[in-house]
């Protein structure tokens, strides 16, 4: 069988547990075919394993405006009332206005190229990560396509949960073939907004890892001071400055405590400034973004390892912690 992955971006620094996820499957015999909208930055492409994702990787953009002109006029002439319905569906699950009405438009465009693409391949069926701009093309691509071909995506959160009209997640869940949810929570936030006969094909499957690739370190005799490490992007959603005004407090109490920050984002910035404002000079981001293996290094020294409550799953650079045996 051979499927389709698509992603806003692929592969990025973030989306590590993507690329696993695609060796994963084709381990186990699936063809998996990536595709994106846009190519990822190089300088989101920091290990060999993330150039050859990128480079087998076909994108839509940026556009080829011949071959998505020959697209277009291929699929009206194939089929001109689905081809218009199609149209209409992507303007309807606009969430108004006319910037949101626009973007449909380009999603409708975007998803007839990659429905050409997928068409001249053999494949079928498309499977996207996170509810935004890849979901809305797949749903158009499989809506286009008709009997035969079908969709499914991977649902993250939380930032969906927040305007699930802008994201028209119900009728995402509802014209999926199966939606696969990270978490417990992430389940029961899709299962409040569709009809009980659409929870069947909610299915909870959780970020992992491959634990062969990890080594359980010996860590007798370990003592103070108290180490800690922080993975992830650097965004307000991670809640990284929490754990800043903790450590502070941690050494107003005569802890004797380091952090150590491994990511990037556009939250750097100010979660310097918050380091200086507490007195934090040794702490806050200093490693910047790293590759899965330097995390698999980065996450064996600590003591403890920084886990923010949060309705999101445990990420999955938070089992990398726990197999590299560090207590919570």
């Amino acid at each position: 069988m051979r499927i389709a992955y698509l992603v806003g971006e692929y592969p990025r620094v973030s989306h590590t547990f993507i690329r696993a996820e695609v060796e994963g499957l084709r381990a186990r015999g699936l063809d998996v075919a990536t595709f994106a909208i846009r190519p990822a930055p190089p300088d989101e492409l920091i290990t060999a394993a993330d150039r050859r994702a990128a480079a087998d990787t076909w994108t839509i953009l940026p556009p080829r405006w011949g071959e998505l002109a020959a697209a277009h006029a291929r699929a009206a002439r194939r089929s001109p009332r689905r081809y218009l319905a199609t149209l209409a569906l992507a303007l309807r699950l606009s969430a108004g206005g006319v910037r949101n009405g626009l973007w449909q438009l380009f999603y409708f465009l975007e998803a007839i190229l990659l429905w050409e693409r997928l068409r001249s391949e053999g494949i079928r069926h498309v499977h996207a990560h996170f509810a935004n701009v890849a979901t809305a093309v797949s749903l158009l691509v499989a809506h286009f396509g008709g009997r035969g071909w079908s969709w499914s995506f991977t649902m993250h959160g939380p930032t969906e949960f927040d305007d699930v009209s802008r994201y028209a997640l119900a009728e995402k869940v509802r014209r999926a073939r199966f939606v696969a949810c990270i978490s417990d929570y992430c389940r029961s936030q899709l299962m409040k907004l569709v009809e009980d006969e659409q929870w069947a094909k909610l299915e909870i499957v959780h970020c992992g890892i491959d634990p062969s690739t990890w080594e359980i370190p010996d860590r007798a005799g370990r003592g103070s001071p108290l180490e800690v490490l922080c993975v992830g992007r650097l965004v307000a959603d991670k809640g990284q400055s929490v754990l800043l005004v903790a450590l502070a407090e941690l050494r107003r109490r005569g802890e004797d405590v380091r952090m150590t920050f491994a990511g990037d984002g556009p939250e750097r910035g100010t979660l310097v400034r918050q380091t200086e404002r507490l007195g934090l000079v040794d702490a806050g981001p200093s490693e910047g973004s790293v590759g899965q293996a330097a995390s698999a290094s980065s996450t064996r020294p600590p003591t403890r390892s920084a886990w923010r409550a949060s309705p999101r799953a445990c990420p999955s650079c938070s089992w990398r912690r726990w197999r590299a045996a560090c207590p919570w």
